[in-house]
């Protein structure tokens, strides 16, 4: 301010020039900072405003040089006033157009706006230096021109509609950049008005109006730097703080374990997941090198090995390792990722470890499941197949020669059609209902149960399969004993047990059915003297992880589903099914379910 007051003591022409040069710079200054800032200035007022100040500026400085007293542009022509006046309503004019981008969603295409304000300016000049069309707006010993006057109150009277509009829209305006844009228009609008005053080109009014020109456009200039440079920087340091802060609170509390090295395999990152997942470590820090202090025992290695195959390869590597933490098994997933820099130079890793031991459990269990169901099927086709084999054949002979075929033969050609029949009707039964426990269809429905009619019922069942063997079924029961269980299910264990029982007796054997109070629950076992399971069959059943089919005494087949069966059923009601066997020396099958409690 000093400068221009000194500036004007000399000379007005000098103070003139000052104050005009200052203000092009401040609006090409504006330029360059808004088109180098396009990509992070949000606002599209001040992206359209901070462009067309170029050509305000170039405008600006025509108006300067051409200024009287100046001698570039000889003649009688005040060229200067006509600049002027052009320039302040192209100026206003960009101020309410650019009202009309604020809410746009699209980007505003920069290299456009400079075409189109580019035309705009080539018509000015051409219409005052070349056509000399545009209107007087100073006379020599008249002053203004009416044109220059009433010009400069429609140039206020927009001024005004701006500040309106401004008012309205200051929400999209954050932080001081309202009051900057305000201030800048107010001072404008003073400025013209000053413009609308003065006589003389060297008159007070013009100097003051010279000044507001001054203070609006650095206040613009400002608003602009502000909004486009100086607070996105802080913005965009401000956002990749916190989203530093979001993603390290993310990854604080992931179940994955994550380290992340630079390309000397200094650790630069590790997360609380990977301490806690092998408590025994050290505390681990920044900056440590990679060693088999930070990746103990079968870790250290995979690791290693996946570095240094990511180091060469540039992609992406994978492993999976078996673990034994704190006396537990665990299987986990290592993945290492290499990273490189926008620019390329910088490489780091990054290394994630799943642990997916529940899922690597889930997986065996569903192999094993699958094992056990191909088996199933193998046998059921098998062993179906085998029972109407053998009826198809015996009912073709008997087509062909029942009619001549005496009683006895006929009668052993009837025990054999009726033992296939049997032993399909109990595969099919048995498969039912296991089909039925597996899709959830089967619940039980526990009631009032006579422990003593149970038992009588599955005796009765079996008698006649049992009296073809020799073998005789005895009975130890209470006949008080009263159970809380679904009835059809215990009739179903009890079949299956008892039919094992007689299936894998020796001939002219007993077979014991007790029922005896245990606490608060009946044990129900099946005893026979017959031929024993091997321990590690026993454990196969008990743990339903295979299928054990075996062949009785007398060639009868056996699949060992009625034994899976048995043991889901009994589950189901609330007990345990309990094996004592000894191989050749017979076995014990007990179930317990609980007892009836009025």
């Amino acid at each position: 301010m000093l400068i221009f007051s000194v500036s004007l003591a000399e000379s007005y022409l000098l103070f003139h020039t000052l104050v005009e040069l200052f203000s092009i710079v401040i609006t090409y200054a504006l330029f360059i900072i808004t088109w180098n800032a396009r990509k992070t200035i949000q606002n599209q007022y001040l992206y359209f405003v901070g462009i067309a100040y170029l050509f305000v500026g170039f405008l600006d400085l025509l108006h300067t040089l051409t200024y009287k007293g100046m001698n570039i542009f000889t003649g009688a022509h005040f060229y200067a006033n006509q600049f002027w006046i052009a320039t302040r309503f192209l100026e206003v004019a960009t101020l309410l157009v650019a009202f009309r981008f604020l809410n746009s969603r699209q980007r505003l295409h920069g290299d456009l706006i400079l075409l189109i304000y580019a035309c705009i300016t080539a018509g000015i000049i051409l219409s005052i230096l070349h056509f000399k069309v545009f209107p007087a707006c100073y006379i020599e010993g008249y002053g203004q021109t009416d044109f220059k006057i009433y010009g400069e109150y429609v140039i206020i009277a927009m001024l005004v509609v701006a500040v309106f509009i401004l008012h309205r829209k200051r929400e999209h305006f954050k932080g001081g950049t309202y009051h900057l844009l305000l201030a800048s228009l107010i001072f404008t609008i003073i400025s013209e008005f000053c413009f609308s005053l003065y006589i003389s080109n060297y008159g007070l009014s013009n100097q003051i109006g010279h000044y507001a020109k001054l203070v609006s456009f650095f206040l613009i200039y400002k608003a602009n730097v502000e909004t486009g440079f100086t607070k996105p920087t802080q913005l965009l340091f401000d956002s990749l703080s916190r989203d530093e802060q979001k993603y390290r609170t993310l990854s604080e509390n992931l179940p994955e374990l994550i380290v992340r090295f630079n390309s000397d395999l200094q650790c630069i990152y590790v997360n609380r997941s990977f301490q806690s997942f092998v408590p025994d470590l050290p505390p681990l820090s920044q900056g440590q090198v990679f060693c088999d202090q930070l990746f103990p025992g079968p870790l250290y290695d995979t690791a290693l090995r996946l570095l240094q195959e990511a180091r060469q390869s540039g992609a992406k590597q994978e492993s999976q390792l078996d673990l034994e933490i704190e006396g537990r098994a665990a299987h986990l997933l290592l993945t290492v990722i290499p990273e490189t820099s926008a620019d390329g130079r910088e490489k780091s890793f990054l290394v994630i470890g799943y642990n997916i031991t529940r899922q690597h459990a889930a997986h065996l269990e569903l192999q094993e499941l699958n094992k056990a169901k191909d088996k199933l099927f193998s046998i059921i086709a098998h062993d179906l197949k085998n029972p109407f084999t053998s009826i198809l054949t015996t009912t073709e002979l008997l087509s062909k020669s029942g009619l001549g075929m005496s009683a006895e033969r006929l009668g052993s050609f009837l025990n054999i059609i009726h033992k296939s029949v049997r032993e399909s009707h109990i595969l099919l039964t048995n498969l039912l209902e296991w089909a039925r426990m597996q899709t959830g269809a089967l619940e039980a429905k526990p009631e009032k149960l006579s422990v003593h009619n149970l038992l009588l019922i599955a005796r009765q069942t079996l008698e006649s399969v049992a009296l073809t063997k020799g073998i005789t079924i005895m009975t130890e029961i209470d006949r008080e004993a009263l159970a809380y269980a679904d009835e059809q299910m215990v009739q179903t264990i009890l079949r299956n047990l008892l039919s094992n029982a007689i299936k894998f007796s020796p001939i002219g054997s007993q077979v014991l059915l007790k029922a005896e109070t245990e606490g608060n629950f009946i044990s129900i076992s099946v005893i026979d003297r017959g031929m024993g399971i091997p321990p590690d069959v026993v454990e196969a059943i008990l743990s339903n992880s295979q299928l054990v089919p075996a062949t009785g005494t007398a060639n009868e087949l056996g699949t060992g589903l009625g034994l899976t069966l048995c043991k889901e059923m009994t589950e189901k009601n609330g007990g345990k099914l309990k094996i004592d066997s000894k191989t050749g020396k017979g076995s014990t099958f007990s179930f317990n379910i609980p007892i009836f409690s009025a």
